[in-house]
Protein backbone atom coordinates (compact mmCIF):
# COMPACT_ATOMS: atom_id res chain seq x y z
CA UNK A 1 0.00 0.00 0.00
CA UNK A 2 1.16 3.48 -0.76
CA UNK A 3 0.82 6.81 0.96
CA UNK A 4 -0.65 9.94 -0.57
CA UNK A 5 2.01 12.38 -1.74
CA UNK A 6 1.90 15.94 -0.35
CA UNK A 7 1.65 17.38 -3.88
CA UNK A 8 -1.43 15.26 -4.60
CA UNK A 9 -2.95 16.27 -1.26
CA UNK A 10 -2.37 19.98 -1.96
CA UNK A 11 -3.84 19.74 -5.47
CA UNK A 12 -6.87 17.94 -4.05
CA UNK A 13 -7.34 20.57 -1.33
CA UNK A 14 -7.22 23.38 -3.90
CA UNK A 15 -9.72 21.56 -6.09
CA UNK A 16 -12.07 20.98 -3.15
CA UNK A 17 -11.85 24.60 -2.00
CA UNK A 18 -12.92 25.75 -5.47
CA UNK A 19 -15.81 23.27 -5.41
CA UNK A 20 -16.94 24.55 -2.02
CA UNK A 21 -17.25 28.16 -3.19
CA UNK A 22 -19.98 27.33 -5.70
CA UNK A 23 -23.61 27.38 -4.60
CA UNK A 24 -24.36 24.28 -6.68
CA UNK A 25 -24.63 21.07 -4.64
CA UNK A 26 -23.81 18.99 -7.72
CA UNK A 27 -20.40 20.60 -8.10
CA UNK A 28 -19.49 20.15 -4.44
CA UNK A 29 -20.64 16.52 -4.29
CA UNK A 30 -18.91 15.74 -7.60
CA UNK A 31 -15.72 17.46 -6.45
CA UNK A 32 -15.55 15.53 -3.18
CA UNK A 33 -16.43 12.30 -4.98
CA UNK A 34 -13.67 12.82 -7.56
CA UNK A 35 -11.07 13.34 -4.84
CA UNK A 36 -12.24 10.27 -2.90
CA UNK A 37 -12.09 8.18 -6.06
CA UNK A 38 -8.54 9.33 -6.76
CA UNK A 39 -7.38 8.61 -3.22
CA UNK A 40 -9.04 5.18 -3.25
CA UNK A 41 -7.30 4.46 -6.56
CA UNK A 42 -3.97 5.23 -4.89
CA UNK A 43 -4.84 2.56 -2.32
CA UNK A 44 -3.91 4.86 0.52
CA UNK A 45 -2.93 2.75 3.49
CA UNK A 46 -3.69 5.24 6.26
CA UNK A 47 -7.17 6.51 5.46
CA UNK A 48 -8.27 4.36 2.54
CA UNK A 49 -11.06 2.57 4.39
CA UNK A 50 -12.70 5.77 5.68
CA UNK A 51 -12.36 7.47 2.32
CA UNK A 52 -13.93 4.42 0.70
CA UNK A 53 -16.91 4.80 3.05
CA UNK A 54 -17.16 8.47 2.14
CA UNK A 55 -17.08 7.57 -1.54
CA UNK A 56 -20.01 5.16 -1.21
CA UNK A 57 -22.16 7.74 0.56
CA UNK A 58 -21.27 10.46 -1.92
CA UNK A 59 -22.11 8.19 -4.85
CA UNK A 60 -25.64 7.91 -3.45
CA UNK A 61 -25.96 11.70 -3.21
CA UNK A 62 -24.44 12.11 -6.66
CA UNK A 63 -26.99 9.70 -8.13
CA UNK A 64 -29.85 11.57 -6.44
CA UNK A 65 -28.58 14.89 -7.78
CA UNK A 66 -28.13 13.53 -11.30
CA UNK A 67 -31.78 12.39 -11.20
CA UNK A 68 -32.85 15.96 -10.51
CA UNK A 69 -33.29 15.68 -6.75
CA UNK A 70 -32.27 18.47 -4.43
CA UNK A 71 -30.40 17.71 -1.23
CA UNK A 72 -32.34 18.41 1.95
CA UNK A 73 -30.77 20.31 4.85
CA UNK A 74 -29.61 17.13 6.63
CA UNK A 75 -27.96 15.77 3.48
CA UNK A 76 -26.26 19.11 2.82
CA UNK A 77 -24.95 19.09 6.37
CA UNK A 78 -23.56 15.58 5.90
CA UNK A 79 -21.88 16.61 2.62
CA UNK A 80 -20.28 19.63 4.32
CA UNK A 81 -19.11 17.43 7.21
CA UNK A 82 -17.56 15.00 4.71
CA UNK A 83 -15.89 17.94 2.98
CA UNK A 84 -14.38 19.11 6.28
CA UNK A 85 -13.28 15.59 7.18
CA UNK A 86 -11.68 15.02 3.78
CA UNK A 87 -9.83 18.35 3.96
CA UNK A 88 -8.52 17.30 7.39
CA UNK A 89 -7.36 13.94 6.05
CA UNK A 90 -5.64 15.58 3.09
CA UNK A 91 -3.94 18.14 5.31
CA UNK A 92 -2.51 15.29 7.42
CA UNK A 93 -0.32 14.41 4.42
CA UNK A 94 1.18 17.87 4.21
CA UNK A 95 4.64 18.37 5.71
CA UNK A 96 4.66 20.22 8.98
CA UNK A 97 6.31 23.60 8.60
CA UNK A 98 8.32 24.64 11.55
Amino acid sequence: MSKLLPQVAQTSITFLEKSRTTPNDNILVSGILNVTRNVVLLKDSENGYRIGQMKLLLETYNEELSNGSILDAKSKSIVHDLYDELIGILKSYMPVEG
